[in-house]
């Protein structure tokens, strides 16, 4: 058990998760995918985009490929509910709203406005957010 837990700590994994000590299916999930996905899919992102892209269009037009792993979850909408209206209240679109969780995108007027509801700007500032927007 000390060698699981010292090669735990060598890779900067936590010991509960090395050892399959996790009895939340909703953790042991985002661990998988946090520990044995993304390293994974960085090294694909970083091989294709070196052999797609190139260089030239990587450091000019910061191209590059994407395998994006918040699609490898699922997302419980309901249960995002008051985080995703946080996210409106700062000015992520609908449309944005639903591509984070897999939805298909309305492409309307409607869903691509931008809506600042929650006042973060400075005093004095209001206007020129408003204008933004």
């Amino acid at each position: 058990m000390a060698i699981n837990n010292e090669a735990a700590n060598a890779f900067d994994i936590p010991e509960a998760v090395f050892n399959g000590n996790i009895t939340e299916k909703s953790d042991a999930t985002n661990e998988f995918i946090t520990y044995a996905c993304s390293p994974v899919a960085e090294v694909i992102n970083d091989t294709l985009t070196a052999y797609i892209v190139g260089e030239n269009d990587y450091s000019k037009k910061c191209e590059r490929v994407l395998v994006w792993l918040a699609r490898f979850k699922h997302v419980d909408v309901v249960d995002s509910a008051v985080n995703l209206d946080k996210l409106r209240g700062i000015g992520f679109s609908y449309d944005e709203l639903r591509e984070m969780v897999g939805y298909p995108l309305l492409n309307t007027d409607f869903s691509q406005a931008r809506a600042l509801t929650k006042n973060y700007a400075e005093e004095g500032q209001n206007e020129k957010t408003e204008e933004l927007i």
